[in-house]
C-alpha cells in the first residue's frame, strides 16, 4: 500500500491536490519512512558497524543502489528530486553525513583511493536512480 500511495504522490501534478503542494505530499508520506531507512543503512545498523571499512563502504554503496532500485522514497532522497520538501531534505542532509563518515572511514584505512569524495557517491547514486526510474518495469523481480 506504501508504495502505490508513494508512487501516486511522486506522480501527481499539483493541479489534482488543490491547495497542497507535491512536495508538502511527499513529507507527509516519504520522509518517515525514508529517514528510517537510510538512518538504518548508514549510521547505526551496518554500514559504520562492519569491522573491515571496504565491506562497510561496499555494503553502503550495494543497499542504497538496492534501495532506490526497489523503493521511490528511498530514490527520491537520494536524488535530491523533492528540493522543496523541507522534511525530506533534512533527511537528505543526514545520509550526506553518513557518507562523508563512511567515506571517511574508507580513507583512514587505506581501502578507498585518496581522491575520492562522497560527491562521487552522490553522482553514481544518481546515474543509479535515472537507470532504477528507465529500467523498474522492465527489471526482474529478486
Amino acid at each position: 500500500m506504501f508504495e502505490g500511495a508513494t508512487r501516486m504522490f511522486l506522480a501527481c501534478p499539483p493541479r489534482r491536490r488543490p491547495g497542497r503542494t507535491r512536495e508538502a505530499l511527499i513529507d507527509e508520506v516519504v520522509t518517515d519512512r525514508a529517514s528510517h531507512i537510510l538512518d538504518r543503512v548508514g549510521r547505526q545498523a551496518l554500514a559504520l558497524s562492519f569491522e573491515d571499512a571496504w565491506e562497510g563502504f561496499a555494503y553502503y554503496v550495494e543497499k542504497l543502489c538496492e534501495l532506490q532500485a526497489t523503493d521511490p522514497a528511498v530514490a527520491a532522497v537520494v536524488g535530491g528530486r523533492c528540493p522543496d520538501a523541507r522534511r525530506l531534505m533534512t533527511t537528505c542532509g543526514r545520509t550526506k553525513d553518513a557518507a562523508q563518515q563512511i567515506v571517511g572511514r574508507a580513507h583512514e584505512a587505506g581501502v578507498l583511493r585518496p581522491d575520492f569524495t562522497d560527491a562521487d557517491l552522490v553522482f553514481a547514486f544518481a546515474a543509479n536512480a535515472s537507470l532504477a526510474r528507465a529500467t523498474g518495469e522492465a527489471a526482474p523481480n529478486g
